[in-house]
Order: structure tokens, then C-alpha cells, then sequence
């Protein structure tokens, strides 16, 4: 599949007020897909997000939905979609710690009943070593289901993750 004739817009909105910082977000994207052997189908894309912080705590959070036509190709494919996601972080001197849920769910095939469906928790830090070098660390659960439910198309397991940034 392949995408065309793109459009889109976005907006943000950030002030601070009183020592809160508040940040808002909002987006749209219309597009056509085309099969291997189907007609173009027209997709829209909608996405929000927001942010509130305040004496070192960082709360946000973002939802995106896909809403498409059927792609009457060999598979006929939903193009429909949605997620979201929340974290929340504390930072403070060199240091800094933050939990992240996020959660998707497609249409998949649309002779099948159901969605495939991604679950994703994740815990963070970081620790500043020096100006633009930081050291990082990630720690993580992921779930696939698919929308058969069959097994064998399912998956879940740990992520541990480690790097060093460094900015100039």
C-alpha cells in the first residue's frame, strides 16, 4: 500500500501561568491509500494531545484515531485504528523518573471479528552526567494480541533498555 495526495494542519497552544505549564496539541491528516489491487480509499487521521507541569512534575497524555474506507484488496483490510497514551514524570537537579502507559488497537481484516490490539507499560530514569550527556535506562512490558486470538499469532514480553545521549 502506498499513500497520496496528503493533507494536513496542526495547531499548539503553550503558556505558563502561575508556575503551571500547560501545553495543548491538535491535528488532522487526510490522505488516499492505494492497494496492489484495489481502488484508492480516502483516510483521516485525528490527533490531540496535552500536557500540564508543575514544580518538577510533567503530566500528558495524547489520542490518535484513524478512520479509513475499506481497502478492497485480496485481504479487504479496515484501515481503522486508534491510540492513546499517559506518563508522568518528576525531574529535579540531574535526575529524573517517568511511568508511560500506551494502548492501540486496529481494525486488521475486516472479515474478522475483533481488533489486534498493543499494550506497552513502561518505567524510566535518567541521570545528567554533565552538560549534554546524560545516562538513561528503560524498563518495559509489551502485549500483542491479535485479532484471531490465536496464539500462535500472540506475543508479550520484557524490554530493558540502556543508552548514554549525548547532545551538542
Amino acid at each position: 500500500m502506498s499513500a497520496s495526495d496528503v493533507i494536513g494542519a496542526g495547531a499548539l497552544y503553550a503558556n505558563t501561568f502561575g508556575g503551571v505549564g500547560v501545553k495543548v496539541s491538535a491535528g488532522w491528516a487526510t490522505y488516499s491509500v492505494e492497494g496492489t489491487v484495489s481502488t484508492a480509499s480516502q483516510v483521516n487521521e485525528y490527533a490531540t494531545g496535552a500536557q500540564l507541569s508543575y514544580a518538577g512534575f510533567t503530566l500528558g497524555g495524547s489520542y490518535r484515531q484513524v478512520n479509513g474506507q475499506r481497502l478492497q484488496a485480496s485481504l479487504d483490510t479496515d484501515l481503522g485504528a486508534n491510540a492513546w497514551d499517559v506518563g508522568l514524570q518528576y525531574a529535579s537537579g540531574p535526575y529524573a523518573v517517568s511511568v508511560a502507559y500506551f494502548k492501540s488497537k486496529a481494525e486488521g481484516q475486516a472479515s474478522i471479528v475483533g481488533q489486534d490490539e498493543i499494550e506497552f507499560y513502561q518505567l524510566s530514569g535518567k541521570y545528567n552526567l554533565g552538560a549534554g550527556v546524560d545516562v538513561l535506562a528503560s524498563v518495559g512490558h509489551a502485549k500483542y494480541e491479535d485479532e484471531t486470538k490465536l496464539p500462535q499469532n500472540e506475543n508479550k514480553g520484557w524490554a530493558v533498555m540502556t543508552g548514554l545521549s549525548l547532545q551538542f
